[in-house]
Formats: structure tokens, sequence, C-alpha cells
């Protein structure tokens, strides 16, 4: 993605929301998808909204990593924006959860 957007299979267990929506919280859940922020750069800017843990060891080997499964990209300067929902996580979580978070009615 030109804008420093990566997104890619994971090994991922469970979801917790990073908004406080306990709604969407499932530490069993097993999540396939997830995107990460690595190279956005202005004027985009990348709020996750719910992460997974994962075996990946990109910053800490020896922990692995929480990453987004569940993804807001702000345009900063447009108010442009995009949500990046795993499929795992839509497949398994209501709408209504899900709209209630990014605010469609």
């Amino acid at each position: 993605v030109s804008q420093g957007m990566f997104g890619f299979n994971a090994n991922g267990t469970g979801v917790k929301s990073t908004t406080g929506n306990a709604e969407l919280n499932n530490e069993k859940m097993p999540i396939k998808e997830v995107f990460t922020d690595f190279a956005v750069s202005a004027p985009w800017y990348f709020h996750s909204l719910a992460d997974t843990k994962t075996d990946f060891n990109f910053m800490h080997p020896q922990k692995g990593e929480k990453l987004s499964c569940f993804c807001r990209v702000l345009n900063t300067e447009t108010n442009g924006e995009f949500i990046l929902i795993s499929d795992s996580l839509a497949k398994n979580t209501a709408f209504e959860t899900i709209s209630k978070i990014i605010g469609i009615k």
C-alpha cells in the first residue's frame, strides 16, 4: 500500500478493545488477519480499535506481539478515513457491536 499500511495473516488469539468497549472483548476468538502501522506517515493517522495477541516477534522477541485486528486510518488533512476489520473478527462479532464502535447508525 502506498501509505505504508501492512496487513497480513497471523495466528492471533483473543480480541481486546482499545476503546473500552467490553462487548468486543473475547479471550478465545481466533484471529487470522492483522494490520500494522509500521510505515504510516502524515497526513495519515492509524488508530487501533482492537488488538489480538500473536506469535509474531517484531518488537518483543520473547513475548509475541499485540497487533490490530480492527482499526481506523484517518487523513488528518481531509478528515477522510477508512476502517479495516479482520475477516475473522467480522464473521464472529455482531454487526451492532461493530457499528456502535465506528459510529454507523
